[in-house]
């Protein structure tokens, strides 16, 4: 019997849980089956980077300024990471932050530059009018020289101080650009989840046409599909946000009514458009992005890239157009993961690094090895490519990855 019990157990749990679906009996049955299966490998390549209590300790209290976590996945790409994911929703504009650093260590520059400009400039004319090099005929065109002047002043004070705030959704903007195959996270409205009897989602603050052509996923096309529910609507991540990443998956997940997660969506609709789960979005990306045909009874990915190889690959549907998960026999902390506070140290200690260089720089340390590469002036380099690169590579003007 145990020669066959690879083969017989699948075949009971099937003919269980199609007498019992979706009741606490199918459940069990389904647990029991996952734990006669072989383990599940996990894929070494997939990281969770986890916001936890170490990462709160270490870097304050959430929710994060987005900058934090912009600086994180920056490190993650200069590290050679592919894709990443967030399960965070960014719902809302964030507000301006004022940047300490630049306040107390360069505006004041500028400040003091500016106004000893004016004194300067304000000084000559006095004197040359008080040795009588210039006369009252030459006051009319001094005073304009001076207000001109003045004016060109003023501008530059203006732009100086506006690097006093940073606007973080934009600097998070440029980081999801600067790492190219970056996804956020959409938010499907649920029917039972809205009040009233119309049952009816207001869209009218997102672009919809858009949300098809850049959000909704490409080349899937269904086949007597009654089973993908078409929902009211959705609350997607903010624009400039989503107009940066690659794109945005649903983070709608229900517990059955034991409170565990044994089933998810991998699709939902939106007028007329598929969209898919945070993760299965990605992943359609990973695997070449194959056409994906639509059933009520499977999913098929047609010629998915597989180790250097096309194949089909099939996942069957429940009778609710869900998927079961097969989990891997582990606890969430054995996971292949490390803490936000990783990431985030790095760059807390790359700061510290450009500091002491400077410092040494400052002190001519430096000076002994005149000719040669100077750290600082490498990193300076570094740094305006990094800075070039969130608007794209180009290649034409030595601007890439490499």
């Amino acid at each position: 019997m145990k020669k066959y019990l690879h083969i017989t157990v699948p075949l009971l749990s099937v003919l269980l849980c199609s007498l019992f679906a979706f009741t606490s009996l199918d459940n069990r049955v389904f647990d029991l089956f996952l734990r006669a299966t072989p383990p599940l490998r996990e894929d070494p390549s997939v990281l969770l980077v986890n916001v936890d209590d170490q990462a709160i300790e270490n870097v304050g209290l959430w929710p994060w300024t987005r900058d934090i976590l912009a600086d994180a996945m920056v490190f993650m790409k200069e590290l050679g990471a592919e894709t990443v994911v967030f399960d965070l929703s960014y719902l809302d504009r964030s507000p301006v932050k004022v940047d300490p650093a630049y306040v107390k260590k360069e505006l004041p520059g500028y400040l003091d530059y500016g106004f000893n400009s004016i004194d300067e400039t304000v000084g000559q004319v006095l004197d040359a009018f008080a040795d009588r090099t210039l006369g009252p005929a030459d006051a009319q065109a001094y005073k304009e020289e001076i207000i001109a002047f003045n004016r060109g002043i003023r501008d530059q004070l203006d732009s100086s101080i506006s690097y006093v705030t940073r606007d973080l959704d934009d600097y998070f903007a440029k980081s999801l650009s600067f790492f190219g195959d970056s996804y956020l996270t959409l938010t499907m409205v649920m029917r039972e989840d809205i009040p009233g009897k119309d049952k009816t989602w207001d869209m009218s603050a997102y672009d919809g046409g858009w949300l098809r052509d850049n959000v909704a996923l490409q080349g899937v096309r269904g086949e007597r599909d009654s089973l993908t529910e078409e929902l009211p609507g959705m609350t997607p991540a903010i624009q400039i946000l989503l107009e940066k990443a690659r794109g945005a998956g649903f983070v709608n997940a229900l517990p059955d009514r034991d409170g565990y997660r044994r089933r998810v969506n991998l699709l939902y609709k939106w007028d007329g458009s598929y969209y898919g789960q945070l993760v299965f979005t990605p992943l359609l990306r990973r695997l070449g992005n194959p056409g994906v045909t639509v059933s009520d009874s499977r999913i098929t990915l047609q010629g998915a890239s597989v180790g250097g190889k096309k194949r089909d690959i099939v996942i069957p549907r429940s009778r609710d157009g869900s998927i079961l998960v097969n989990w891997p026999k582990k606890n969430y902390n054995d996971y292949n993961s490390i803490s936000a506070t990783e990431l985030i140290n790095y760059n807390m200690i790359e700061k510290s690094l450009v500091k002491n260089l400077t410092a040494m720089k400052d002190s001519g340390f430096f000076n002994y090895y005149a000719g040669q590469d100077m750290p600082l002036d490498l990193y300076d380099s570094a740094a305006y490519l990094r800075d070039e690169l969130s608007a794209g590579e180009s290649p034409d003007g030595g601007i890439t990855m490499d």
